[in-house]
């Protein structure tokens, strides 16, 4: 093949070289080759005349040059130019023919033109417009639609403007509560730690849980603080517990802990605290003790 034409564009080719019909290394320079000489195949049909008048020129080397117009390169397919001429050798050319938007993507610095016809082995749907199926739309008919029903500049700041109007400021009364209860919430916090080391402190003896000599050691400082010694003896009735948490707090709701032990098998405890006021809380599954209880250690 001698290469690809542009459908329905002019264009002049060259066909050669001709050499004399006896001696074929002899090139043939005078050939009058007019119209009807120059016979056009396009696309596997029967060959017929050129439709340019002009015939073909002689330029050099054996070649002559063949112009064709846009009838001549019409028909996309491949087109056959040929040539037999008294006194030369026949000559022939075959070239293909592709549509305008081809040869100029292949060509040039144009893009292929894509048209879906069938998706998934079936005749594509004809789509009109931009009336394609989307999820979730707003308005209806068309995404054109559903962008001119978006949110104005206007509309936004009037939902802000709402939404600030309805906004209720909280009283000051409101602050100072939120406060006290964030600041009751921080008192809780070191008494919670010491809670925390004081159960390190008791460890299993036997199927009891008691402070040992052991657990003793892993007591915080700060529990066993204090210049004086409250003791007291945990009882129902007449009959004394053991192994019940004795607590000693600072508040009467019982929040701030100050120091806590744990009853012997007498019912007996002993906890050290500074002089003061305290109020004591007793515990122990399934028993009941009245509480808080007011002490006084001096």
């Amino acid at each position: 093949m001698n290469g690809f034409l542009k459908q329905s564009t002019a264009i002049n080719v060259r066909l050669g070289p001709f050499v004399d019909a006896a001696v074929g290394d002899v090139v043939e320079a005078g050939l009058a080759i007019a119209q009807a000489d120059i016979r056009l195949s396009k696309a596997g049909g029967v060959f017929a005349q050129t439709h340019n008048a002009a015939g073909a020129p002689y330029e050099e080397h054996g070649y002559y040059v063949v112009p064709l117009d846009t009838t001549d390169t019409g028909t996309v397919g491949m087109l056959i130019v040929a040539v037999d001429e008294a006194g030369a050798r026949p000559v022939r050319n075959d070239y293909c023919v592709l549509p305008a938007n081809v040869f100029d993507s292949l060509m040039g610095t144009d893009y292929l033109d894509i048209n879906v016809v069938q998706h998934l082995g079936a005749a594509a749907a004809p789509r009109a417009g931009d009336a394609f199926t989307r999820i979730g739309a707003p308005v209806g008919a068309s995404i054109s639609a559903d962008i001119v029903a978006l949110p104005t500049d206007a509309d936004v700041l009037a939902q802000a403007a709402s939404a600030l109007t309805t906004y209720t400021v909280p009283t000051l009364a409101q602050m100072n509560a939120a406060h006290a209860l964030l600041a009751t919430a921080a008192s809780m916090v070191a008494p919670l730690a010491t809670l925390v080391k004081l159960l390190t402190a008791i460890e299993l003896d036997g199927a009891v849980w008691r402070l040992t000599a052991n657990a003793l050691e892993n007591v915080s400082p700060a529990i066993m603080a204090g210049t004086s010694t409250y003791t007291d003896t945990v009882l129902i009735g007449a009959v004394p517990i053991p192994d019940a948490i004795v607590s000693l707090y600072s508040d009467l709701a019982c929040h701030i802990l100050v120091a806590t032990g744990i009853s012997d098998a007498l019912g007996a405890v002993t906890v050290r605290v500074n002089p003061g006021t305290y109020y004591r809380c007793t515990t122990k599954t399934p028993y009941s003790f009245p509480q808080p209880v007011v002490v006084v250690v001096v």
